[in-house]
């Protein structure tokens, strides 16, 4: 809808990044999910003010269940190898006359495929029948337009999305998906909704803070950062990520005057952690630590524990890796013996009575 109503110099941004002047002209969305109807209630939703009315005719929307359903792009031929359906070679040829065209849409791919998602020869044969056509440069018989297509992820598992990487490999069906286009962003939620929800002064709530990263890019210019966007009543997603780093540098802050309290008490009482390993290890004693740093997955809580060592509020033991403050008995030259088993919980603080002072960046006992 953006794209399809900027006016001339008109400044308008998407996911945080300023659009290009020359980007305004005209849309057309393929969907394959819903009905005319269902557009229509989402298009009032998100536009109380009808300002798509400026789009002049600009916003095209194909809705595939009232046209007779998706089909697929691409067929089976006599000979077993794939063709360009004849449906779709009429609608492209038509698409291709549309004024001063800017982006085409499709959403979702695997309701215009012809055969499974995983086989890197049908994801081929979908792309091809496409790209040149639309994106290709006009000499060539192109329109020179953007194209973008949505794609769904895995369905969730035991091991939630945590960060780029496991975006990309969340990403379902061939690896063709992602190798047929220039740029891939992925969206995610947030598994810190909570926090950062509460920090913004928001009632938290599943599904409504996501994070977003480009996770293919052959364009330099893509945006490099993992962006937080949060879904507003309306149901558009609008960048959050400046707030929301404020608060996670906050909740860092606090995690780590909490870890390095933990780690100074277990030492001074013989039962000091280790940056990893069975029995010992942060993540293996994850039980002993305080609530706010003991819900860590194991990846983030050692990075927040080799983040306390580069600050050097935290040392090791090189030879026997035990975990003490600067100066404490277990990392100096002559170390205690350190007891076994964990560290009983009758001798272990009782969390509920400190809390964080933000002025020193130190767990301090309540008054």
């Amino acid at each position: 809808m953006k794209v399809a109503k900027k006016a001339p110099g008109e400044r308008l941004t998407w996911m945080g990044e300023e659009l290009t002047e020359e980007c305004g002209g005209t849309v057309l969305v393929i969907t394959g999910e819903d009905t005319k109807d269902e557009i229509h209630r989402r298009l009032w939703g998100i536009d109380t003010e009808h300002r798509r009315a400026r789009s002049a005719g600009r916003l095209v929307i194909l809705p595939m269940i009232d046209l007779g359903g998706a089909y697929p792009f691409i067929q089976m031929g006599p000979n077993q190898r794939p063709v360009e359906n004849p449906l779709w070679t009429s609608l492209r040829n038509h698409i291709c006359t549309l004024p001063d065209l800017k982006l085409v849409v499709i959403d979702p791919m695997a309701q215009f495929l012809h055969d499974d998602e995983n086989k890197s020869h049908i994801v081929n044969a979908f792309y091809q029948s496409i790209i040149p056509h639309v994106c290709g440069a006009p000499e060539n018989g192109g329109r020179g337009a953007a194209l973008l297509v949505t794609h769904h992820v895995r369905k969730a598992g035991p091991k939630p999305i945590e960060d780029v990487a496991d975006m990309r490999d969340a990403i379902r069906g061939s690896s063709a998906i992602v190798g047929n286009m220039r740029q891939v962003v992925g969206v995610w939620p947030s598994g810190a909704y909570k926090k950062v929800m509460t920090g913004m002064g928001l009632a938290p709530a599943p599904h409504r803070l996501f994070k977003a990263a480009v996770v293919k890019a052959n364009n330099p210019e893509a945006f490099r950062d993992v962006k937080y966007l949060l879904r507003n009543d309306d149901g558009l997603l609008s960048d959050v990520t400046g707030k929301a780093h404020a608060i996670y540098n906050n909740m860092d802050e606090e995690r780590r005057a909490w870890l390095v309290f933990a780690i100074q008490r277990a030492a001074e009482q013989g039962f000091p952690f280790t940056l990893r390993g069975v029995n010992r290890g942060l993540f293996d004693r994850r039980a002993d630590l305080p609530p706010g740093v003991a819900s860590l997955s194991k990846r983030d809580l050692e990075a927040l524990a080799n983040d306390c060592l580069e600050r050097h509020i935290v040392e090791r033991r090189v030879k026997l890796g035990y975990l003490d403050v600067p100066g404490g008995a277990f990392v100096k030259t002559t170390t205690p013996e350190a007891e076994a088993g964990a560290w009983p919980r009758a001798r272990q603080p009782d969390w509920d009575r400190y809390q964080f002072d933000p002025e020193t960046s130190k767990i301090i006992e309540m008054s």
